[in-house]
């Protein structure tokens, strides 16, 4: 598989996956998780805070699953 960024904000990452983000304002690089609360509503948890996916969305320029891109230098 291919190191593949995701430009679309408009889908949520899958729950539990670990992923790279770049930042549109800084051009910064996080990695963050996207987890459940106690109500089945998914939300991000990036640098030790938490993020309704819909607020952080237009933030993102671009952003990337974690096993995914480094999956050739995991084998």
């Amino acid at each position: 598989m291919t190191k593949r960024w995701h430009k679309s904000t408009k889908r949520k990452p899958k729950v539990g996956e670990d992923i790279l983000i770049i930042w549109k304002e800084d051009k910064a690089i996080t990695i963050g998780t996207m987890l459940l609360d106690d109500d089945g509503k998914s939300y991000l948890w990036c640098c030790q805070e938490i993020f309704d996916w819909n607020f952080v969305a237009p933030m993102i320029k671009q952003w990337a699953y974690v096993d995914k891109y480094f999956e050739k230098e995991l084998k």
